[in-house]
């Protein structure tokens, strides 16, 4: 730590063995003290949270973590349950699932007169489905039914491939699996 303890001593007492001893043991707790102090600080914002901190802003929003998130995908999931707005707009919601699944990883049409949102989570970002499921169970209106999907590969996509290349593949991978390119 860069606070020594000696140095607040008197200039006097500093040169004895007993004193220089004293500040050496109480340096740890000293510093243990600054430390805890510094992690308070921390606490106070998402994106420094310590382990401690990121606990309490997931108790605080209801939030169960994942057992394999890293602390990383921690904060990042509670600054987005932080940042749910309500009312929100589509370009709002678009945006919202522009941060949970990138760009192109959702497909999503607003169908107002059957007061149904149909949403479509692409393959690349399946990992964010629960994620997506959960907040659009808290920002979408209770009136409105949420059909909520994985975007399955279909023939359109699979159509720039040959038989023979499709041959290598499972149906199961076919519909299922991102393959090679993107697809």
């Amino acid at each position: 730590m860069g606070r020594q303890l000696i140095g607040y001593y008197p200039e006097v007492l500093r040169g004895f063995a007993e004193y220089q001893v004293l500040a050496g043991t109480e340096q740890e707790e000293i510093d243990r003290l600054w430390k805890a102090h510094r992690d308070l600080l921390a606490d106070q914002f998402v994106t420094t949270a310590t382990e401690n901190g990121v606990r309490r802003w997931e108790k605080i929003l209801g939030v169960m973590p994942r057992g394999t998130a890293t602390m990383e995908e921690r904060r990042f999931f509670i600054l987005s349950r932080l940042a749910e707005e309500l009312p929100y707009t589509m370009s709002r919601l678009r945006q919202q699932m522009e941060a949970l699944c990138g760009e192109k990883g959702f497909d999503i049409v607003l169908r107002n007169e059957e007061y149904l949102l149909v949403v479509r989570v692409a393959l690349t970002a399946r990992s964010s489905y629960e994620d997506v499921n959960a907040m659009l169970r808290r920002v979408v209106p209770a009136n409105m039914v949420v059909d909520i999907s994985l975007l399955y590969n279909q023939h359109g996509k699979l159509g720039k491939f040959t038989h023979g290349q499709m041959a290598e593949w499972t149906q199961y991978q076919l519909r299922n699996e991102v393959l090679p390119n993107g697809v």
